[in-house]
């Protein structure tokens, strides 16, 4: 992405609730100060504590989609 003149931070965080248990001042060390997006495959609603009222959540917020998953992100994508 920097070679496109885009700024972005990649943060892995297998575990929402733990992270949140972290002091506000590693969080925002850790988050940094850009624009906050998150992706998940699955619920999107404990992501709006990280990313905040601007940030982007990206998931699946319905419930009944099952089958192997490929056929699942080509129904959803």
């Amino acid at each position: 992405m920097p070679t496109k003149g885009l700024k972005a931070r990649v943060v892995s965080m297998p575990c929402v609730d733990l992270f949140l248990k972290q002091p506000m001042a590693y969080q925002n060390k850790v988050l940094g100060s850009l624009p906050r997006v998150s992706i998940e495959a699955g619920r999107t609603d404990p992501w709006y504590r990280i990313v905040g009222d601007r940030g982007l959540t990206i998931g699946i917020d319905t419930f009944g989609a099952s089958a192997p998953w490929q056929i699942c992100l080509n129904i959803l994508a």
